[in-house]
């Protein structure tokens, strides 16, 4: 999707440097009448920055040779020292990663995907010469070096939804006014729209639902659905008039989710082993009226650790998807100091509170305004089971 990664462009035609970059010309290129625009919808790939497809705008006019790909998906990892790797991490963790309008040779780009093994469905746009100049003139202004740089933001400003807003900004309310239907709530939130993508990658699945916050659970317009590159796909074909002509410029099926293949190692199974394990040493610590402290310093720890990165992603940075996040209430920040005092009687009261939180998740799971991750029921079983146990052996 908004993943495709480059650091550097692709070899343009002459015309489009001069076009782009010298700061002597003043005016645009007019389009001819014979030129084209349409929208590349490509098919997800194997990785975790293409897992879920991406969007570009195609301009042929061969006429003034142009054959180009205007790209929002480009961004740089930097470069390969231990800095600039934690440099890029940090951007991406804090929301403050920016991505840019790249431009690319039309043949580089669909060969690209063909040497991936992934689609490439074309969709001309059904324009009159004033909405192709317009559109065009949009997208070379958003390349201009101080304008190409956007903030990433997965849900709400990405490679897919700045087609679809360009493409509204040139032509008009295509898919539905702010009366439309499309714009009303559907019964599907943003983690329901991206889990199909995740299925046969279990952990990454568990990863981002712990990541994500209250503006994840949301309940998502059609319109919203168009963060994701195959829905801005389908809606296109949807819209009245909107559509000229539409094909696969590269055609290979689509990868099959992995959810079909048997998998041992995965969240739930691994969460509800390791409640009946620590349920198992817990029951014989009772009956042999002792307490392995050390389990419940890791697991408090832990708990303490995710929950400070939590709080970190809804107050430090700017990434609104992780924003007030639930999980806290059993990934409790002030853990990170509590597994230290365990043994403590003061601190127990503590763990009462503690212990509660992680019960109301499990009372309160489908009244809750955020969505849990499954394995959340075993693991909130773990803390509330050891907590039990810490304050029964300590007060004693």
């Amino acid at each position: 999707m908004m993943f495709l990664t480059s650091i550097k462009y692709k070899t343009l035609s002459l015309l489009v440097f001069f076009l782009i970059f010298s700061k002597e010309i003043k005016a645009q290129v007019a389009l001819s009448e014979n030129a084209q625009i349409s929208m590349l919808t490509c098919s997800k790939g194997d990785d975790l920055y293409n897992t879920f497809g991406h969007t570009a705008i195609h301009i042929q006019d061969l006429d003034n040779n142009l054959n180009i790909v205007f790209n929002y998906g480009m961004f740089s990892f930097g470069g390969s020292s231990f800095k600039d790797q934690l440099d890029f991490g940090v951007k991406f963790v804090r929301g403050k990663l920016e991505y840019w309008l790249g431009v690319e040779d039309y043949n580089d780009f669909v060969s690209s995907y063909r040497r991936q093994d992934r689609w490439v469905y074309e969709q001309v746009l059904n324009l009159d010469q004033t909405e192709k100049q317009y559109l065009f003139d949009a997208l070379v202004l958003n390349f201009a070096p101080e304008n190409r740089a956007y903030k990433y933001d997965f849900f709400f400003d990405n490679c897919s939804s700045r087609v679809r807003d360009i493409i509204v900004d040139a032509i008009g309310p295509v898919f539905g006014d702010e009366n439309s239907s499309i714009h009303e709530p559907t019964h599907q939130s943003y983690i329901d729209l991206i889990n199909p993508y995740i299925e046969g990658k279990p952990w990454l699945d568990i990863g981002m639902d712990m990541m994500l916050g209250l503006p994840s659970s949301r309940k998502a317009s059609k319109y919203e659905f168009m963060f994701l590159p195959y829905h801005l796909k389908e809606q296109v074909s949807l819209a009245e008039g909107l559509v000229l002509s539409e094909e696969y410029l590269v055609d290979f099926p689509t990868r099959a989710n992995e959810e079909k293949k048997f998998q041992l190692f995965t969240p739930i199974k691994f969460f509800s082993f390791l409640f009946i394990l620590i349920a198992a040493l817990s029951y014989r610590n009772y009956k042999a009226e002792k307490h392995w402290f050390w389990i419940d310093r890791i697991l408090i720890f832990v708990s303490g650790f995710l929950g400070s990165l939590f709080l970190f992603m809804w107050l430090g940075t700017d990434l609104l998807p992780a924003h007030a996040n639930l999980n806290m209430f059993w990934a409790f920040p002030l853990n990170l100091i509590a597994f230290l005092f365990v043994k403590n009687k003061k601190w127990q009261l503590y763990f009462k509170f503690v212990a509660g939180l992680c019960a109301f998740i499990l009372l309160a799971w489908f009244l809750s305004p955020q969505q849990y991750h499954l394995a959340i029921i075993p693991l909130a079983g773990i803390y509330i089971l050891r907590y039990l146990k810490l304050i029964n052996f300590v007060n004693k």
